[in-house]
């Protein structure tokens, strides 16, 4: 049920991760922490088990164009 700093510090990480499974995820913080080339589109992900928008998330992922990329927080799209 945690994801939380899976991916924290992996400097070169920039895979499809689009098939992992997260409805049961209930902490995401930090999951993608300075992970600095990382630049998927996350936005079909199942997050409405996650309260909030988890701390610390995407700090420092600067290659990530965020915008409609990252997670719709609260939803689980089909």
């Amino acid at each position: 049920t945690t994801m939380q700093e899976m991916f924290y510090g992996t400097s070169n990480f920039n895979q499809d991760i689009s098939i992992l499974s997260t409805s049961n995820v209930t902490n995401m913080q930090a999951m993608f922490y300075n992970a600095q080339k990382f630049n998927q589109d996350l936005s079909k992900y199942c997050v409405v088990n996650i309260k909030s928008i988890p701390n610390l998330f995407d700090n420092y992922t600067d290659s990530w164009i965020k915008t409609n990329r990252q997670p719709i927080w609260w939803t689980c799209p089909q």
